[in-house]
């Protein structure tokens, strides 16, 4: 595993750091200079799920691959910012949790700092559980002080971390990003986001009550000229009129009849019954081969219920249907006399006695044997 087998949009936000502290690890440390968790590891946000990652198991992900379930990633170099794949390694969580005391218990065992100074009482002190060398502190605060040591401002930092576009004018975030797309940088611990920080180093302390409205509709844009207070309801408005489409993503317009609203939301009618027809046509034998056997089902369960509900049904009809005025000619054009009306004896209506002497005429000629 090495660090050229990371993305370099994930390398960007990453700077060689000292050397591992472990016997069995070589190579320098990959510090993340992004976004961090309160528990001092790295953040970064992920767009293909939509979800906020640790550094680290992001780094082995894209490495090596898939964590496997059940199993976490302990830092071998002790170093929780570091991301570099060859400190990273696959444990149980068991096992994690064992080598995490292991090494606390020897950070309260050692007796002096890498420098050689001895942790007594007076030269020791507990910062975030750990313990630290109060003369290491000094020479540090002596380095910055005489400018051996340089320790950037926020501005500083702020301006490392964006690109200007030169079409639009924007000052496109490079750092980290929140799930909505607004730039997020970290300062004095606290993560805040970056287009209100360039505002307060560029312009000032934004009023009370107010927010920042996007002039030029960019999230990830920080430049100062683009940023304007504004109250929290002309913001919303705002963003309600410049998301006011006119056509759906298919093209279709959004006109009353094609405009059906769902969730506080317009959706387009035609793009609704195509997924419709679609969802149908791909699972609707399905339903309809379930239906048929639920009907059966049904039929077998109530079967006298049902035969009586449609007997109901039919003398209904019967009884709202007008009577039949019977007529007064056959289908040929016969005029139905007495003369030339056959009654049938089973009672299935009238027939015409002129059509049936020409039938049976017909139909003696047709037996007549040929000479």
């Amino acid at each position: 595993m090495t660090t050229d087998e990371l993305p370099e949009w994930f390398a960007k936000r990453t700077t060689p750091g000292q050397p591992a502290d472990a016997t069995d690890v070589t190579g320098h440390c990959l510090e993340w200079t992004g976004a961090k968790h309160p528990a001092g590891y790295g953040n970064v946000y992920n767009r293909e799920d939509r979800r906020t990652w640790l550094a680290h198991r992001m780094a082995y992900t894209l490495a090596v691959g898939a964590i496997p379930a059940g199993l976490t990633i302990d830092h071998r170099c002790h170093n929780l910012l570091c991301v570099n794949p060859a400190h990273l390694q696959v444990v149980a969580r068991g096992e994690n949790t064992r080598r995490a005391q292991t090494r606390r218990s020897v950070n309260r065992s050692k007796t002096h700092c890498k420098r050689g100074h001895e942790l007594n009482e007076v030269n020791a002190y507990v910062l975030n559980g750990q313990r630290r060398c109060r003369a290491c502190r000094r020479l540090r605060h002596h380095a910055v002080k005489a400018g051996r040591i340089v320790n950037r401002t926020a501005r500083e930092r702020f301006d490392s971390k964006w690109k200007a576009d030169g079409q639009t004018g924007c000052w496109l975030w490079t750092g980290t990003k929140d799930c909505s797309g607004y730039g997020m940088v970290t300062v004095a611990g606290h993560n805040r986001r970056a287009h209100r920080l360039g505002y307060e180093l560029y312009v000032g302390e934004i009023p009370e009550g107010l927010t920042i409205d996007h002039v030029c509709s960019n999230r990830a844009c920080v430049n100062p000229d683009h940023l304007e207070t504004v109250t929290r309801a002309e913001n919303t408005r705002r963003a309600v009129a410049a998301n006011r489409r006119t056509h759906c993503k298919k093209g279709h317009e959004f006109t009353p009849e094609n405009t059906f609203m769902d969730s506080g939301k317009r959706r387009c009618a035609i793009c609704t019954r195509a997924r419709d027809r679609e969802r149908y046509a791909k699972d609707g034998e399905k339903r309809r081969a379930l239906a048929r056997l639920q009907g059966k089902r049904y039929y077998a369960q109530h079967r006298e219920q049902v035969l009586a509900r449609q007997l109901e049904r039919r003398i209904a009809e019967n009884e709202n249907r007008p009577a039949r005025v019977p007529a007064s000619h056959c289908k040929r054009g016969h005029e139905f006399t007495p003369e030339n009306t056959i009654h049938r004896s089973d009672g299935g209506g009238r027939r015409c006695r002129e059509c049936r002497t020409t039938y049976n005429s017909a139909y003696a000629a047709a037996r007549k044997p040929r000479k």
